[in-house]
């Protein structure tokens, strides 16, 4: 057995900074999972294209605000609308995600918030859902069939 831990890689082409993972063995060495870690980094970028398309195409202005740490990756913006995104990817078809704590309560706070999971983001044409807080609370695709789920974790960062 052994654990995990985390460390900052820089990614290409100014995206944001991805968490790595170091496996420490039993016998302290640490073995980097590199190949995933790019795969990762590859799946994001491709879901941050995707969801840029996805906004510019109907005439909204993108801006990138990742760097801010304001709770979202992406303002998008026609006349007076202004919607913040978080972006997400995955590999495959699967719609599932994890928020930062930040990134949480920003979702909650800001009723133009938009959630958008890019599913098979690698693919030729991936999937993005747009997820929006209805007035009842409830997060709801952009076509109202798909319903998205919170699960609320509590965790801690321990250290010595």
């Amino acid at each position: 057995m052994g654990y995990y831990t985390t460390t900052r890689q820089r990614p290409p082409n100014g995206y944001p900074r991805h968490n790595s993972r170091l496996h420490v063995t039993k016998g302290g060495r640490a073995r980097s999972t590199t190949r995933d870690v790019e795969r990762c980094l590859q799946v994001e970028m491709a879901a941050y294209d995707a969801v840029i398309r996805r906004y510019e195409d109907p005439g909204f202005a993108i801006t990138k605000v990742w760097k801010d740490k304001p709770g979202w990756d992406l303002e998008a913006t026609r006349g007076a609308v202004r919607l913040r995104i978080e972006v997400k990817g995955t590999e495959g078809r699967q719609i599932r995600a994890e928020l930062t704590p930040n990134e949480y309560t920003a979702s909650s706070a800001h009723e133009t918030f938009r959630i958008c999971i890019v599913a098979q983001a690698l693919a030729k044409k991936p999937v993005v859902h747009t997820f929006k807080k209805n007035f009842d609370g409830t997060w709801f695709d952009e076509s109202g069939s798909i319903r998205l789920r919170f699960e609320e974790k509590t965790g801690a960062r321990l250290s010595v």
